[in-house]
């Protein structure tokens, strides 16, 4: 039988080759024509995800002002359309409603895209889902693609998040 982390890993895997596969043309573009480039897309990505106030969860300086989110578990809601609810919604769920750190495992960069794995790890702290603080741990995979504006100053301005809501869900509810 194979373990939750390897069934994960597959599941994750499969969602990147997905990804990767239905947007090939901007994913493995070389930087020639439109868009940033590869190189530019990367310093944009990283910069955004690496603010420079340790306290910030990410750089709002990189997104647009109406930068937007979807969450595909949810069918592709928005979960925010400004930079505002943006900033809101990521420091409520990494500071509020878990205490949480996250770790970039694969990314793949592509002419004013990018996919990236990554793990959200760290503790239940406070209501989610209308489930109140359990003081359970997470670890959950997720999967992002960001999609930069395609004229200067190349911001990100799309997000489609796609969290392992079931995996999240069964630590939550765990006893």
């Amino acid at each position: 039988m194979l373990s939750k982390k390897i069934i994960t890993g597959i599941i994750v895997s499969t969602i990147m080759i997905a990804l990767i596969l239905v947007f090939p043309g901007n994913l493995m573009a070389d930087g020639h024509g439109e868009g940033p480039g590869i190189e530019r897309t990367e310093e944009i990505i990283m910069a955004y995800l690496n603010p420079e106030d340790p306290a910030d969860i990410h750089d709002m300086n990189y997104v647009t002002d109406d930068v937007t989110y979807y969450d595909m578990s949810m069918g592709g809601i928005p979960m925010s359309s400004n930079r505002e609810e943006l900033a809101d919604y990521l420091y409520w769920f990494y500071n509020v409603a878990f205490e949480t750190e996250v770790e970039i495992r694969n990314m793949v960069i592509g002419n004013g895209q990018a996919v990236l794995e990554w793990i959200v790890m760290g503790t239940h702290i406070g209501e989610f889902a209308e489930i109140p603080p359990t003081g359970n741990t997470i670890e959950v995979p997720m999967i992002i693609r960001y999609k930069l504006q395609d004229h200067e100053p190349y911001y990100v301005e799309r997000g489609w998040i796609y969290p392992m809501a079931n995996l999240l869900m069964a630590q939550l509810l765990a006893e």
